[in-house]
């Protein structure tokens, strides 16, 4: 949202909001190293993938609700390494409307989250041969439904996107898929 505007508009509401500013961008040699995870260290990454759909049996167990969300497909039994664009900024998504908004600026925006244009952004202030990629871990569909999900079982789904995304970068670091000491 960096040197977006707000101008005015014909149309229902008196104003619109045009987005602006430069996307942060990870380091794309980092990018492709996590592209080729799953078929360059296919036992570790379906050994992630196995421990995920355990863990969500165990929580499943103990939620009925999170059984019923697993049974519709808002939660996925067995999580995976997807690439693309994330929208990054300082407002929380809970609105549908909010996200297709969003989707003006790029139509392929996979995510709405609020932390990593902080730390791509600090990381390009200080330049340097610093490497970044952004894993997220998704709890929510950053829609109507953001602050029932948010509630289930004391935030079961956020702890439920952690423990994978670290389970998903631990996994890669045990295979050294990360150069080390290397720019």
């Amino acid at each position: 949202m960096d040197r977006s505007r707000a101008v005015p508009s014909h149309g229902a509401e008196n104003w619109e909001y045009q987005l602006s500013g430069e996307p942060y961008r990870c380091t794309e040699r980092v990018l492709n190293i996590l592209r080729h995870f799953p078929y360059a260290a296919k036992a570790q990454y379906q050994s992630w993938q196995t421990g995920a759909g355990s863990r969500l049996e165990i929580l499943a167990e103990a939620s009925a609700q999170l059984r019923s969300l697993t049974e519709a497909g808002v939660v996925v039994k067995i999580p995976k390494l997807v690439d693309g664009h994330i929208a990054s900024g300082p407002t929380v998504g809970a609105a549908a409307t909010f996200a297709a908004f969003l989707k003006q600026r790029d139509r392929s925006y996979l995510a709405l989250e609020m932390e990593a244009a902080g730390v791509l952004q600090a990381v390009n202030e200080v330049g340097g041969t610093c490497q970044t990629a952004v894993l997220r871990g998704i709890s929510d569909l950053a829609d109507e439904r953001k602050k029932e999900l948010d509630k289930l079982k004391g935030g079961i789904l956020r702890t439920y996107a952690m423990e994978n995304v670290l389970s998903l970068l631990w996994s890669a670091m045990a295979v050294d898929v990360f150069p080390r000491g290397r720019p």
